[in-house]
């Protein structure tokens, strides 16, 4: 998981570099820019997330609250209708903690549904459908 943090941090920090230089805007719409920069953002995010967890994910601890689970599913369906880059993040970002304190079936189905959010997010931009992820 921490290589898997270390290559999404270098990647899209090195895109972010590239939107924060100016040198995007030459090329690309506002939008274009702000949504690139709003991706990125949340990736490294991510990255970073992954890179200062523990080791191993899956390990078990005593606390038996599940609701940073709920609270990814509830954010990935809700992401599915309305806001998937925003909700997509926050849906795979509460997975992982959830996995940190202990692993549920619900944080899996959130987790999903936030890769989901993810893919639609991008499918969605592609096609014209979403004009910016606000």
């Amino acid at each position: 998981m921490k290589v898997i943090g270390i290559i999404l941090v270098v990647i899209f920090g090195l895109d972010i570099i590239y939107i924060a230089s100016g040198l995007a805007l030459a090329r690309h719409s506002l939008d274009d820019v702000i949504w690139g920069l709003f991706w990125a953002a949340g990736i490294v995010t991510l990255g970073i997330i992954m890179i200062s967890g523990k080791a191993k994910l899956v390990g078990k601890t005593d606390s038996k609250s599940h609701i940073l689970g709920i609270l990814s599913l509830t954010s990935g369906i809700i992401g599915i209708f309305w806001w998937p880059a925003v909700l997509g993040i926050i849906a795979v970002t509460l997975a992982i903690l959830q996995f940190r304190r202990r692993t549920s079936k619900v944080a899996i189905a959130g987790l999903c549904l936030g890769v989901i959010d993810f893919i639609l997010a991008a499918v969605w931009k592609d096609l014209g459908l979403m004009p910016s992820i606000f």
